[in-house]
C-alpha cells in the first residue's frame, strides 16, 4: 500500500466523533467493529463502521483486472470492498486525518494507493488522465459547485471526471434526490440542516445542492456521458437495504421489506412507511426515491 501526500493541506481540527471513529479503527485488527457500534450509538459511528454501506456496490459486477478511483473516500467504508473486487484501487480523501485512518483500516491491502490533499489538484493535475476503468463519486456531485443552481458547473465537473476514465470506462455517481420521500417527511436537508430546504429550492444559504431526477438527467444529457442508467437504493445510498431499477421497481409490501432510519427525528411530520403502498400504486416511485 502507498500513502501519498500530494501537497500539504490545512484542515479544521477533527470533530469529537471523527476522533472516536479513528480511535476505534486503530484499536481493531480484523475490521470487526460490532462491539464499538453496539456501545456507541451515534449515527456517524454506525454509518462509517458498519458493513451496510458496502451494499451500495457489493452486487456490482466490477472487472477483476480493473483500475478504480474512489473520490471522497471518508473513513474507507467502501474502500476495502473495491480492493477485493478490482486489481488496482486509488482512494482520494482531502482530510489527512481520515486518510490516515483508511491507511490503518486497510493496511493489509496491497493494491491500494491513498492520496490526501486538495482534491482538485490531485484529480486534475494530468497524472490520472484516462487511467481508470471505474471512477466512483459517492455524494460529491452535490458539493461540486458550492450550492450554485447553475447546471453548467455540474456539467463541466462531470466532463472533467470523464477525462479520468479509459475509453470504455464507467462513472458511478451516488446523488441525493431533492424530492426524496424522507425530505417530505421533514428530515433536514443534508447541506443546510433545515427541513424542506431543498424542496423550497434552497432559499437559504447552502454549500451543496441536491437534484431532482429530471434535473440530473438534463445534466447528464448535456455532458459528454454517452449513456446512463439509474438505480434506486433504499432508504438511501448511505445505508442501502434494497436497490431497484426502472426495469425492476418495487411492488406491494415494500414496508415489510424496508426499515427506514432517521439521523434526527425531531422534525419528522409523518413516518414515510405509511405512504409506501400509495406511492407504488400511483406509479410515482421514481420521483420520491
Amino acid at each position: 500500500m502507498a500513502f501519498i501526500y500530494k501537497r500539504s493541506a490545512s484542515e479544521d481540527a477533527p470533530s469529537a466523533v471523527d476522533q472516536d471513529i479513528r480511535k476505534y479503527i486503530e484499536q481493531t485488527e480484523d475490521n470487526n467493529y460490532e462491539g464499538f457500534i453496539e456501545n456507541d450509538l451515534r449515527w456517524e459511528v454506525f454509518c462509517h463502521l458498519s458493513d451496510i454501506p458496502t451494499g451500495l456496490f457489493s452486487w456490482y459486477d466490477f472487472s477483476r483486472d480493473a483500475s478504480l478511483l474512489e473520490i471522497d473516500a471518508g473513513f474507507g467504508s467502501l474502500t476495502g470492498l473495491f480492493c477485493n473486487k478490482c486489481k488496482k484501487v486509488v482512494a482520494v480523501e482531502e482530510s489527512a486525518f481520515r486518510a490516515e485512518a483508511i491507511h490503518k483500516r486497510h493496511e493489509k491491502q496491497d493494491n491500494l494507493t491513498i492520496y490526501t490533499g486538495k482534491k482538485e489538484d490531485i484529480l486534475f493535475s494530468g497524472d490520472f488522465t484516462k487511467q481508470f476503468d471505474y471512477v466512483i463519486l459517492t455524494g460529491g456531485l452535490e458539493k461540486a459547485a458550492q450550492g450554485s443552481p447553475d447546471k453548467k458547473l455540474y456539467i463541466d465537473y462531470i466532463n472533467r471526471l470523464l477525462t479520468l476514465l479509459k475509453p470504455n470506462g464507467v462513472l458511478l455517481l451516488s446523488v441525493d434526490n431533492r424530492y426524496g420521500l424522507r425530505y417530505f417527511c421533514g428530515i433536514p436537508d443534508a447541506h443546510t440542516e433545515i427541513p424542506f430546504a431543498g424542496i423550497n429550492q434552497y432559499q437559504c444559504s447552502t454549500y451543496g445542492r441536491t437534484f431532482a431526477k429530471n434535473e440530473l438527467k438534463e445534466i447528464l444529457n448535456r455532458s459528454n456521458v454517452k449513456k446512463y442508467k439509474f438505480y434506486y437504493p433504499l432508504p438511501d445510498y448511505k445505508l442501502p437495504q434494497l436497490i431497484y431499477t426502472d426495469e425492476h421497481l418495487p411492488e406491494k409490501n415494500l414496508k415489510e421489506r424496508l426499515i427506514p432510519y432517521y439521523e434526527n427525528n425531531k422534525t419528522i411530520v409523518f413516518p414515510e412507511h405509511l405512504v409506501y403502498d400509495d406511492i407504488i400504486e400511483n406509479r410515482v416511485f421514481v420521483f420520491f426515491f
